[in-house]
């Protein structure tokens, strides 16, 4: 099995690539032909993914401000003529059938639902499905609510954790209900609680070996396929 590169997921490595590994279980190899919107892709790590896997990709963002780094980052891989650029507000959009695969990471809970806005949450669902194809679909992984120490640390120590709405298993659920299908994975319970790069790595590792010993509402990522009607 080939190495995720660590530009993909960022942070907490381990059970962030967990996450993607569940989407690999959905698709074929190779995805050349294919044409995939990457919601939010900031510094580029989702579009590298589908761009080395052979799809054309459209990486989307609020702004310009990662482009920079996005680009240099393409290149390195050699992945360059793979991928596009467009700023894109994901509560705006207006594509309509225009693309096989939309993907996003981390998006849901900070920049669109912060501030308690579930209703902006229902409106960039209903605008991905609307830019997919007949039968395309939707693959994310997004910070649920998890453990109510989760909660807490969140609020004590991280300067975003009043104001982003994660949302839970039940509300991503919901929230997917136009699909013809969602499967999901959870994981991931220690990993976020790194510090640095060498905890969070640390962390993860522990993950990788007891995550099978709690519940899906006590993890902090949810890894979702949505197949569209």
């Amino acid at each position: 099995m080939y190495t995720i590169p660590e530009e993909v997921v960022e942070w907490d490595i381990k059970n962030w690539s967990s996450a993607i590994r569940f989407w690999e279980k959905d698709m074929p190899e190779n995805l050349e032909g294919k044409k995939v919107l990457d919601i939010g892709g900031r510094n580029g790590g989702l579009s590298l993914f589908w761009a080395l896997k052979g799809a054309d990709v459209v990486c989307s963002d609020i702004s310009s401000d990662g482009y920079k780094r996005a680009k240099k980052l393409h290149k390195k891989y050699g992945v360059s003529e793979k991928i596009s650029y467009e700023i894109i507000n994901v509560l705006e959009m207006s594509y309509q059938e225009e693309f096989d695969i939309v993907t996003f990471k981390s998006v849901l809970g900070g920049g669109v639902g912060s501030k308690g806005h579930n209703d902006r949450q229902k409106l960039m669902i209903e605008n991905i499905y609307n830019a997919l194809k007949p039968e395309g679909t939707l693959y994310f992984a997004e910070n649920l609510i998890a453990s109510s120490f989760h909660q807490w640390a969140r609020k004590k120590f991280t300067k975003w954790g009043d104001s982003w709405r994660y949302i839970s298993i039940g509300e991503a659920k919901k929230l997917t209900g136009n699909f013809a299908s969602f499967s999901y994975w959870c994981g991931g319970v220690f990993g976020c609680f790194g510090r640095n790069k060498a905890l969070a790595l640390f962390f993860g590792n522990i993950d990788c070996i007891f995550d099978r010993f709690f519940r899906p509402e006590t993890k902090y990522i949810i890894s979702g396929i949505c197949k569209k009607r």
